[in-house]
This record gives structure tokens, C-alpha cells and sequence, in this order.
């Protein structure tokens, strides 16, 4: 199972931080990858970026999202469209626990 972090951002900065805490939960290389949403804004913080940014996770998604069999937003504002899976930064270690526990049997 593969799966895709996004940052619902275009930062690099930020998208290498969260690569940086996702490398840290110990997942083999070939079972996950952090990517940013080019078209996004740089920093979203406010409830009218949020909504830029989830226009352009809306267009964006299906195209990054290929190859991968989950999604998990990683942000500090929900911008997720329904249906995708969303998790605060701060969330990140335990999500991880929960998802490496979960694929030891895959």
C-alpha cells in the first residue's frame, strides 16, 4: 500500500519539514511520498486562502494522487475536500503509528 502525504501548499520549506517527519515514522522509501500542490498559495492563513487552496487541491488531486492507493492532507488548516482524509501536522506521529501498525499485515 502506498501512500501519498500532501501539503495543501506550494512551500517547498514546509513540504520538506513534513517529508522530514514522515521519514522519521520509519516507513520504507518505497511506500510513501510527501508532495506540494504547485498551484496553491505559499502559505495559507486565513479562511479565504483556505479556499483558494482547496480549489487547487481540487484540480491538482487526481493527477498527483496517481499511483497511490490513500491520501492523507497534512496541514494545520483543513483544506480538504470530503472524502480525503485530513490530519493536523501535530497529528503526524500518531497517524503514522496507526498506519505502520495497520500495514505490518499488507
Amino acid at each position: 500500500m502506498r501512500t501519498l502525504f500532501l501539503n495543501p501548499n506550494s512551500s517547498e520549506e514546509i513540504t520538506s519539514t513534513l517529508r522530514h517527519q514522515v521519514e522519521r515514522c520509519g516507513w520504507p522509501a518505497d511506500r510513501w511520498e510527501v508532495l506540494k500542490v504547485d498551484e496553491a498559495l505559499r502559505i495559507i492563513g486565513s479562511a479565504s486562502q483556505n479556499a483558494k487552496a482547496e480549489a487547487a487541491v481540487e484540480l491538482d488531486l487526481p493527477v498527483l494522487s496517481q499511483g497511490f492507493d490513500r491520501v492523507v492532507m497534512m496541514s494545520s488548516v483543513d483544506t480538504a475536500p470530503a472524502g480525503i482524509f485530513v490530519t493536523r501536522h501535530t497529528a503526524l506521529r500518531a497517524a503514522c503509528s496507526r498506519s505502520i501498525a495497520g500495514s505490518a499485515s499488507n
